[in-house]
């Protein structure tokens, strides 16, 4: 995968992760995306550019969202 690629993908896993209330699990995260994609990967992606944000990516279960940092 391209760097272009992967940072649109990136991207659309952020914006679909801030626009749910609820958490949301993998299987229904990866519906959003075309192609075979290393969905962990992104979300590690992720957690590591919002940790030093206060704003952190948190699993509970098989489930994703922000929260905000305590």
């Amino acid at each position: 995968m391209n760097d272009e690629h992967h940072t649109e993908n990136l991207r659309l896993l952020e914006a679909v992760l801030f626009a749910t209330k609820e958490p949301l699990g993998e299987r229904k995260l990866a519906n959003y995306f075309n192609e075979e994609i290393d969905l962990k990967a992104l979300l590690k992606t992720l957690q590591e550019e919002y940790a030093p944000k206060g704003i952190n990516l948190v699993r509970r279960g098989n489930a994703w969202a922000f929260r905000k940092s305590r």
